[in-house]
């Protein structure tokens, strides 16, 4: 999903309650918005190695989640896995409405743990090689 389409999403959300602000304000509840998803939810596209980046915590094994960037321009795709898009939208409407703050914020825990349902089972199926990779066809260990 682009910075441009969560931008409208959200705004959907809000019809009739409230909108979205200029960029910079929206940059800021986008990034608040990732820490939330990111602190509940295992997102695989965060999911690294790599411990010379921005490190938000400790994921499965040897990996850890990186804290993802933020656009630059409304063209960028949104640095998260792309479900966890709708969980972002959803809280960036529980942040700026008026009327129903709650039920976005309801709605996003929700996204976030049916995500995080499917992920488990991804993870579940796989076996950890010792070297922090993980094989994806675990059906030879049978």
């Amino acid at each position: 999903m682009t910075f441009k389409r969560l931008k409208a999403t959200t705004n959907g959300l809000l019809t009739g309650d409230n909108i979205l602000t200029d960029n910079d304000a929206t940059l800021g509840l986008l990034e608040m918005a990732y820490n939330d998803v990111i602190a509940h939810a295992d997102a695989l596209h965060l999911m690294t190695l790599n411990r010379a980046g921005d490190i938000f915590r400790l994921a499965q094994g040897k990996y850890v989640v990186r804290t993802p960037e933020l656009p630059i321009s409304d063209e960028d795709e949104l640095d998260i896995d792309n479900e966890l898009c709708f969980a972002v939208a959803r809280l960036l409407a529980s942040y700026m409405s008026d009327k129903k703050g709650a039920v976005h914020f309801e709605e996003a825990k929700r996204l976030i743990r049916n995500y995080n349902s499917k992920i488990f089972e991804i993870l579940e199926t796989i076996k950890d090689q010792g070297d922090g990779t993980y094989d994806t066809n675990p059906t030879h260990y049978a």
